[in-house]
């Protein structure tokens, strides 16, 4: 894999897992919080999250995509996922979400309303968060994961910052939707790369 033709190296960093008991994953800016759920709807659940590195020769590190595995099955195809109320996408058009804090997150979509109303009614909160983000922090890149009620959420730094980024349901050859990705534009998407090495 390259970056500006420069050769990077690829690892797998495991984030814990999102819980989903709306069934409704939302991809959002992690300081503005504005977002609409992609469709379909998921089966309710804990599902564990990965990250990709693209480690550079300076040692710097950027991630390049983030996956919520939702099935312990390979996928075969993707699909781009497709925001609520973004129905009139022409051929060439990918639904995506803005970035402009250099800060994306996925969330449960019900978490996510909890947790926007929790940082208006609790300003503290974002102190808190604001010391795990510095704590987390790794060359160039951090991440955080906000549990609200039953719903969860994680924060990771978006590839070179701001920017409009899709998402991908990936599917087995059945159909089933096995993982939503998101590619922080990168890597050229042509499907997630082969698994490099997972690194704990």
């Amino acid at each position: 894999a390259q970056i500006d033709d420069d050769p990077v190296d690829l690892a797998v960093l495991n984030l814990g897992a999102v819980d989903v008991p709306s069934g409704r994953l939302t991809g959002v800016d992690a300081l503005l919080l504005d977002g609409a759920p992609y469709r379909p709807r998921i089966a309710s659940g804990r599902y564990p999250l990965q990250v990709v590195l693209a480690r550079l020769s300076s040692g710097e590190e950027r991630v390049a995509f983030v996956q919520l595995k939702l099935a312990d099955r390979n996928a075969e195809s993707w699909s781009n996922a497709i925001i609520e109320g973004e129905d009139e996408l022409q051929d060439d058009e990918i639904s995506v979400f803005v970035v402009e804090s250099s800060v994306a997150a996925l969330f449960d979509a019900a978490a996510l309303a909890l947790w926007r109303r929790s940082l208006a009614e609790r300003p503290e909160l974002l102190v808190d968060l604001q010391r795990v983000l510095r704590e987390n922090r790794r060359p160039t890149w951090t991440w955080a994961h906000v549990q609200v009620g039953s719903g969860s959420g994680v924060l990771f730094t978006a590839g070179r910052g701001e920017g409009e980024y899709g998402a991908y349901w990936g599917r087995a050859a059945d159909g089933q939707i096995v993982s939503l990705v998101i590619d922080l534009d990168l890597l050229d998407w042509a499907g997630l790369p082969e698994d490099p090495p997972v690194t704990v």
